[in-house]
């Protein structure tokens, strides 16, 4: 991340007289970034979510949990 400001900062010098649209590009790639790095991290936090519960059942139950049924919680 840090190479990436620096090149922002290095294009911004060049240029001196737009700032701003160097910037936006910069803050949308890191906003681009982290959201793609978040949903990948909610998608493998409900699969080893969902594993685990299925585990889980299948061992007190003995019979197997299906990957795509919602789990019920616990209030």
């Amino acid at each position: 991340m840090q190479e990436i400001s620096f090149a922002a900062d290095q294009i911004n010098n060049r240029l001196l007289t737009k700032p701003f649209p160097v910037y936006l590009i910069l803050a949308l790639s890191y906003f681009a970034l982290c959201y793609a790095l978040t949903q990948l991290a909610q998608y493998l936090e409900r699969r080893v979510t969902l594993k685990r519960a299925g585990a889980v059942a299948k061992a007190q139950k003995g019979d197997e949990l299906s990957l795509t049924e919602p789990l019920a919680t616990e209030n």
